[in-house]
């Protein structure tokens, strides 16, 4: 089904839309979302949502390495000390 009929609106409607000659009202952008399973903010050419969780993810991500790289430096002087720690009681 063409989905100017599943919006009830007039295919010349929905033209002019499409083409910015009018402006949809809150209402009818809700409905054309949802008939075509994307965000409001994706008809205007950004999806928000997807938008945000990518920063996020960068975020995360960053954030994830960071605290890998702390540990690894951690880790790594703390079996240095007990590598240390140990050779020293062998030879005492």
């Amino acid at each position: 089904m063409e989905l100017s009929k599943r919006l009830d609106i007039t295919q010349k409607h929905l033209s002019i839309i499409e083409n910015g000659s009018q402006f949809a009202s809150a209402s009818l952008i809700a409905r054309i979302s949802q008939e075509l399973k994307v965000t409001p903010a994706a008809l205007f050419g950004e999806d928000l949502n997807q938008h945000y969780f990518n920063n996020l993810y960068a975020r995360l991500s960053t954030d994830f390495e960071n605290k890998m790289t702390w540990l690894y430096s951690v880790l790594k002087h703390e079996i240095k000390e007990t590598i240390k720690n140990e050779t020293s009681k062998t030879h005492i």
